[in-house]
């Protein structure tokens, strides 16, 4: 883009927030859209159960596009460089808010979006958001979740799983089954070097 004036009013240009009427009406047609297709293919009607396992999907895929439409607002205000501790504090309270107590982390593969969300709403905190970065070569993971969150991630032959861990003074920890890292003790597992930063202070 080489137009000063428009790259000034892009970055300056703040997209209105859905409405909560905007978001149910995107749920519940997501939710039809999902059933129908379900009955088009078997033509047969499936029990409450299996219904529900559609609107779950239906939901989990409206929250995507949400962080999907985040992240590129982030990366026009920016021109493609990385996103400020803020916005990544953001990104993940707004996301947060769509699924409240479900969300344990919001996964970044450069720009391959996952959830990761518990199966029922928890009364688990979430004043305590992190990152968790894991960086091999020009590769990079990034981990947005909570302090205490159990999250598994497939860093090459078989999942990996840790914790993240707020410590009293705002320094984190990560460990995971066979390693422990600190900014005084730092690990390297699997080939993938860490690296971790608390996101209280920025909300």
């Amino acid at each position: 883009m080489n137009d000063p004036d428009l790259e000034q009013r892009l970055a300056a240009w703040t997209p209105p927030a859905p409405s909560s009427e905007a978001r149910e009406r995107a749920r519940h047609r997501a939710a039809i859209a999902l059933k129908q297709a379900a009955v088009e293919t078997t033509g047969e009607q499936r029990p409450p159960d299996f219904s529900w396992k559609f609107v779950y999907a239906g939901l989990a895929a409206v929250a995507l596009s949400v962080v999907v439409a985040v992240c590129w607002q982030q990366g026009v205000r920016r021109g493609g460089k990385p996103a400020s501790a803020g916005a990544d504090a953001g990104l993940l309270a707004q996301v947060a808010a769509e699924f409240p107590g479900q969300l344990d982390a919001i996964i970044d593969r450069q720009g391959d979006l996952q959830l990761d969300l518990a199966p029922a709403p928890d009364a688990a905190a979430t004043d305590q958001p992190l990152l968790v970065e894991f960086q091999r070569g020009a590769a990079r993971i990034r981990v947005f979740s909570y302090s205490g969150r159990k999250i598994c991630l497939d860093l090459g032959n078989g999942p990996t799983c840790f914790e993240a861990l707020i410590g009293g003074g705002g320094e984190v920890s990560v460990v995971g089954e066979d390693f422990v890292w600190t900014t005084q003790t730092p690990s390297v597992v699997k080939g993938w070097q860490i690296s971790a930063a608390s996101l209280s202070k920025t909300i």
